[in-house]
Formats: C-alpha cells, structure tokens, sequence
C-alpha cells in the first residue's frame, strides 16, 4: 500500500524500529524515539543496499519520491547512488566556508595587490562574517549578498553599501579563479547604491584607508601632504596651497592666514575683519613637519618646481581624481569623492564629536550675516582651539 501523509504521520514508534514501504524500494523508517526518515533499498552489483534519503517532515513524500527515482537512475548508469551521496555529503563537509574563503583571499591576494586590504579586511569581519562566516562559499546566493548590503544601506552609510559590494564581487570573483565556486553570487547584481561624485562626509573607516592609502600609494609628495592638511585642519584648498610659512607659528600651533587670501565674500569686500586664525592639532603639526623637508628655503609650502610662486591648487585636485579612477593600479579604493568633500569630512568629524554647530562654522570660517557680523570682533580662536 502507497504511503501517504496522513499515514505518516500517524505512525508511532514502538520498542524495535521499523520501516513501513511505499513502492520502487521506497520506504519511511521510524525509530524507537519517534524520528521518521525516508530509506531506499537496492542492489548493486548483486549485493542488497540501503541510504538514507531525508528526514520527514524536512524532507517531504513527493521530495522522496523524487530522489528515489532518480536513485534509480544512477543504478540504470550502473552507478551506485549511495557511495554517490557520500561522496557529496563528504566533499560538502570539505568545501571552504565563507570564513575559509575570507582567509584565502586575504592572504594569497588582498595582502599583495592591495595597499588597502585592510580596509577590505575589516569591512568583511564588520559586515560579513558575523552573518554568513559559518556558511559553505558555494551555498551563498544573490539574495544573501543583497541582505548584506541592505544592512548597511539601513545604518545610512551608502558608500560604504557600495564599498561592501565591491569587496564581495572582488571575493567571490577570486573563488571562481581558485576552482572554489563554478559562479559568482554577485555577478547578476549591480551597485546598492547610486555611484557618482558626490557631495559627501567620509566615514571613520574611509578616512583610515584614504591616509593609508595615501602613506603606502605612488602620489606625488606636495598634493598628498596637502590633503592630509585639508583634511586635518578643515580648510579651503587655495588658502593652503597658496600659504607661505611666515604664516604659520608652530610653538604656538596656530596658522593666521591673511585676510587677502580668505575666500570668503565678506573678506572680498575688504571689510574691516582680522586674518583667520587656525589652531593646529599634533597630527597637522606632524604633517607640516614632513611639508617643511620637502618645501626647503622655499617660502611656500607647496613650491613650484618652475615657477617662483606655489603649486596651482588644481593640481592637488587632479592628483586625488587620479587616485580615484577605477582603472588605476595603486587606486585610492574609496567612492568618488572631492578635494572640498574633505572640508566637509573634517566638519562632519568635529559636528560628531560633540562640538558646537558655531564653533565649527568659525574654524571653517564661514560667513555670518546681518547685525552680528558687524558688531562681533571677538576672534574666537579658543573656541575654534577646542574645536
């Protein structure tokens, strides 16, 4: 007699196990416990077999059926379908995990190809193997890979939804070159979010791999010390390429810079405002320190090779698109960013730390409009200090 699902289920276990048959060698084995599983039996080479198919109710009885005949069509091909099984049931215990994936790329080529595989391996501890390390490579699908990166989206960090993408399609792509996966999880799925230059804050984590990338990447000297300056001291690109030592007193740690070279509408007016005084952290000293051996006697910072003024503050720019081209050897592994986004970074930094709105508008030095501007003298340089 047929198994069916109401019979199945209202089989009870009793002292022995014992199997209860469907047809074609099909039948549902019930243990002592109670635990009901699909068997097959068959011969092979004139000897009687038995394998185990699944267990009920995970497995269901058309499921069974299923792989019952195609059992029997292995044995048609004269091919034993259950050392078949264990052979995939052992090359699936075998196959690298996720975590194991991880560890290969990083090592074998994120360490020797990428001055930023630090960013890409902590972007995988943060955002990946919390939640698929445990998973065999080969059972993660498109769908798995879109949860991760919507968990990301979901904290509003977008670039770092389209970093995340990034690192995995590089991943999964390295898995198909070694031989670990026929496939790639990533292949069919574009970027999460929109990509483009935009007006935008680093995060913590980008900031890291940008100075990183910076110290271990092939810019020239003058545009990468002066991005590290802009980004430390969160001021406009041609006030700093253009500024000359006599304005900066490193005892005191502080850089007035005069109001002719503040682009600023009110400072264009010539009305009557002093310079704009920039305290300077430990990490900007540093910096202009390593500035300082490259400038010489020069009175510039950023000294023309061939002229007798300073570099053009476009070359710093120029320098940072370069680094950001998706073709380049050596790249900046970060979305498109701007010279200014870094003004806008240093801003968001301070803004997150707990610092007053006003107190970072005065170390940008923006404008203030109105009656306050006109009878406001007080330089507030403490404030922007402990900005």
């Amino acid at each position: 007699m047929k198994l069916t699902d109401s019979k199945i289920k209202g089989l009870k276990n009793s002292e022995k196990r014992y199997i209860e048959w469907d047809q074609h060698g099909l039948g549902i084995r019930v243990s002592v416990n109670g635990k009901k599983s699909f068997v097959l039996i068959y011969r092979f080479e004139g000897r009687p077999r038995m394998m185990t198919l699944g267990e009920y109710p995970k497995l269901s009885l058309k499921a069974a059926r299923t792989k019952a005949a195609k059992a029997m069509e292995m044995l048609d091909a004269d091919i034993d379908p259950g050392e078949e099984m264990l052979k995939k049931k052992a090359a699936h215990r075998s196959a690298p995990t996720v975590s194991d994936l991880v560890a290969e790329y990083l090592e074998r080529h994120a360490k020797k190809n990428k001055v930023t595989w630090r960013e890409d391996e902590r972007c995988l501890n943060k955002d990946v193997l919390p939640f698929i390390g445990e998973r065999k490579a080969k059972d993660v699908k498109n769908r798995d890979i879109v949860l991760l990166r919507d968990r990301v989206i979901d904290r509003g960090a977008d670039s770092m939804a389209n970093r995340l993408h990034n690192v995995l399609t590089k991943l999964f792509n390295f898995a198909v070159e070694r031989g670990v996966l026929d496939a790639s999880p990533c292949a069919a799925l574009k970027l999460p979010a929109e990509k483009g230059e935009r007006h935008r804050a680093l995060e913590d984590e980008e900031i890291r791999t940008f100075w990183i990338s910076l110290d271990d990447g092939d810019m020239e000297p003058q545009p990468k010390l002066a991005l590290k300056l802009l980004l430390v001291t969160g001021q406009r690109r041609s006030e700093l390429v253009k500024a000359e030592w006599k304005e900066f007193d490193l005892k005191s740690k502080q850089w007035e810079i005069p109001v002719e070279r503040i682009k600023t509408r009110k400072r264009r007016k010539k009305k009557k405002v002093g310079p704009h005084l920039v305290p300077l952290s430990e990490l900007a000293l540093e910096v202009l320190r390593q500035v300082k051996e490259i400038s010489g006697d020069s009175p510039y910072l950023f000294p023309s090779p061939r002229t007798a003024i300073s570099i053009d503050p476009a070359l710093v720019t120029r320098a940072l698109r370069r680094s950001l081209k998706k073709d380049k050897e050596g790249k900046i592994e970060l979305e498109p960013f701007t010279v200014h986004d870094l003004r806008r970074t240093a801003a968001t930094g301070m803004a997150s730390a707990g610092v007053p709105r006003f107190n970072v508008s005065q170390v940008l030095n923006h404008e203030t409009e109105g009656v306050t501007d006109v009878y406001d003298k007080h330089g507030y340089f403490q404030e922007k200090k402990d900005a």
